[in-house]
């Protein structure tokens, strides 16, 4: 004879429930992390792909400039927005804040000297 199924028990649902949440919050963050580097490497790349000689070099230029640094901004904007949804979970499995802003300063940095040794080319 099969014994009746048990139940969960309310912090067990409660806990799930949690953990549901905090899964939803990391595919979230990653969503907009992915998209924010897809932005820079698309700004990039249409910066690099501008032909000297077109008539539309520099509005080519200008929005790859543009569209690289509206990515770095939605990177930035993931780590906040994650960071300040979380709660305290997440603040103790992310990297120290100091970290992620000196991350985020060379990422731009580094968008923006690509950007120079491209208009010099």
């Amino acid at each position: 004879m099969a014994m009746p199924e048990q139940q969960p028990s309310e912090e067990q649902r409660t806990a799930w429930a949690k953990a549901r949440t905090d899964l939803a919050l990391e595919r979230t963050f990653h969503a907009w992390l992915r998209t924010g580097l897809l932005g820079i490497a698309t700004g990039l790349g249409l910066a690099l792909l501008a032909v000297d000689t077109h008539p539309t070099f520099g509005l080519r230029r200008a929005m790859g400039l543009i569209i690289s640094v509206v990515g770095g901004m939605m990177v930035v904007a993931a780590f906040r927005r994650y960071v300040r949804r979380a709660g305290p979970s997440a603040r103790t499995a992310m990297p120290p804040p100091w970290l992620l802003v000196l991350l985020a300063a060379l990422l731009l940095l580094g968008v923006l000297l690509a950007f120079v040794f491209l208009l010099l080319r």
